[in-house]
């Protein structure tokens, strides 16, 4: 600290400052997360975003459309197009990895991931949203500053070693929001409270990985569940406080850091909520501590030429890296326009988050907006008040020209032509679809149904035309799918000490054109 700097100021940077380090890790960790999700993404690009798929431009529009939700997977319903904005999503996620222009990758991964989730409501989760808001913030952000191609233009004397700016702020507010709303959420519902049944009824959903050796091992023991209960509500709503302590920072944060990590390892292990765990350990490589990168010097030197020479090594081919000025300029300092948009973007993010626990606190129209036009409107239920009581499996019996019965539902997830047609629930519900995008979108579906909304027949209609066009697209002559129909199996959670029951539903009959 400088002798012009107030104790105040010290304590606002040294809480809501982000190391460069931490910065370059949280890039490098967040860019291969980014790939691995664009590699995932593409197992559904057909099936999702094209006309041809389950969910053409038209219902989307009608269903879920907003005029403030931009998205160019919407211009056009074909699949080359999305495609090639899947291609930019993954190239700019590889620009990302190597610091390559960092914050016009970051700003590509955001507007691919924000078409794409403004393209298709029925597979979305906390997971998208997370990644699609800490894009937006890393736009504001420095990431190609240290460990990059971008920071072989910056001598090393000039970096400073935090940066401290209304962006941090906001990207370090988000990723504790997340856990901090996500418990008071939890306060509003009994469950979590005096009965302490909440994590019994999320454990007791399959669909959610309920078969897992954890969850199973932890239903087992039903004190420590009622324990944990309340203790991983708790944990939620203090656990943030920790992190911005004006006493011991360091120390504090660090079990912060820790406790937070422990939290997400018992989620992955306990249930199935995609890559949700998984981004909220690289968000917290953000928090760690100058301290820590001090003593790693040595090895974050070495890790930092080795990761520059080999992004040089990478595009040494490209005159593009020769000819342009360095990147430097200006890296570190946000203009007060950019500034300004950051802090109303910050206004927003915490009044959304209130008004999500007390609706009578609900912004004005225009204000609303701002969460549609960004891709940062949220809402972090995680659970909470209370939890889905409803386990749901399809069953999808089609037949074929030679007379032939199949289950059309698991040669769709698993890729199997010739699975008998089998109504009894699965021992491993979990494991039945392909990703866990589908079980999202199979359970909306069930629920839609299930609550009467007027668009789930829609999507049942428009689901079963998708199955016979790629079934007969891919099968021909006595193999083709003639007609299939569509069972749906629910399972709703009873309290404690109760069996559940399960109810078999036929749904639709889909005759399959031929030609």
């Amino acid at each position: 600290m400088t002798s012009s700097q107030t104790p105040s100021e010290s304590f606002w940077r040294r809480c809501f400052g982000i190391d460069l380090r931490a910065l370059a890790a949280f890039r490098i960790a967040f860019a291969l997360l980014m790939i691995v999700f664009f590699l995932e993404k593409s197992l559904y690009v057909d099936m999702l975003f094209t006309d041809s798929g389950v969910l053409p431009r038209w219902v989307q529009l009608k269903v879920n459309g907003h005029p403030y939700a931009f998205s160019l997977s919407m211009l056009f319903g074909n699949a080359l197009f999305q495609w090639l904005l899947w291609g930019i999503g993954l190239l700019s996620s590889l620009a990302l990895l190597v610091g390559f222009r960092s914050n016009v990758a970051c700003f590509g991964c955001w507007l691919i991931v924000y078409s794409f989730y403004n393209r298709c409501y029925m597979d979305l989760a906390g997971a998208e949203t997370q990644i699609m808001i800490l894009l937006f913030w890393g736009c504001f952000l420095p990431l190609g500053a240290c460990w990059s191609l971008d920071s072989r233009d910056t001598e090393l004397q000039t970096r400073p070693q935090k940066v401290f700016s209304t962006a941090t702020i906001a990207i370090l507010l988000q990723v504790l929001f997340v856990y901090f709303f996500a418990g008071l959420l939890k306060t509003l519902g009994p469950n979590w409270g005096a009965k302490g049944t909440a994590l019994y009824y999320v454990l007791s959903l399959d669909i959610m990985g309920g078969s897992k050796p954890f969850a199973l091992w932890l239903m087992q023991r039903p004190s420590l569940l009622k324990l944990l209960t309340p203790t991983m509500m708790w944990a939620e709503i203090l656990g943030p406080l920790l992190f911005f302590t004006p006493w011991k920072t360091s120390f504090f944060r660090t079990i912060g850091i820790l406790s937070f990590f422990v939290m997400n390892l018992g989620i992955l292990f306990a249930v199935e909520v995609g890559f949700f765990p998984f981004i909220d350990v690289v968000a917290l490589l953000l928090f760690i501590p100058s301290s820590y990168w001090d003593r790693l010097s040595s090895l974050t030197r070495w890790l930092g030429s080795y990761l520059e020479g080999f992004a040089a090594r990478l595009l040494s081919g490209l005159a593009y890296c020769r000819l342009h000025p360095p990147v430097s300029r200006g890296m570190f300092r946000l203009s007060l326009r950019w500034q300004s948009l950051a802090a109303l973007c910050l206004v927003y993010i915490i009044w959304r988050n209130i008004a999500v626990c007390a609706p009578q606190l609900a912004p004005p129209t225009w204000i609303s907006n701002i969460g549609y036009i960004t891709g940062l409107k949220q809402q972090w239920t995680m659970f909470g008040p209370t939890s889905s009581k409803m386990d749901v499996w399809f069953v999808i019996p089609g037949r074929l020209k030679s007379g032939k019965v199949v289950d059309v539902s698991v040669w769709f997830n698993k890729g199997k032509d010739d699975a008998p047609v089998q109504f009894a629930k699965p021992k491993k519900l979990h494991l039945i679809w392909r990703t866990h995008r589908m079980s999202i979108y199979f359970w909306m579906m069930a629920r839609q149904i299930r609550d009467k909304q007027p668009w789930g027949r829609q999507h049942l209609r428009d689901l079963s035309s998708y199955l016979c066009r790629r079934w007969n697209r891919e099968k021909k002559g006595l193999e083709a799918l003639t007609a299939l129909d569509v069972y749906m199996m629910l399972e709703l959670t009873p309290p404690p000490g109760q069996a559940p029951t399960i109810t078999k539903q036929w749904l639709h009959l889909q005759h399959c054109p031929l030609g």
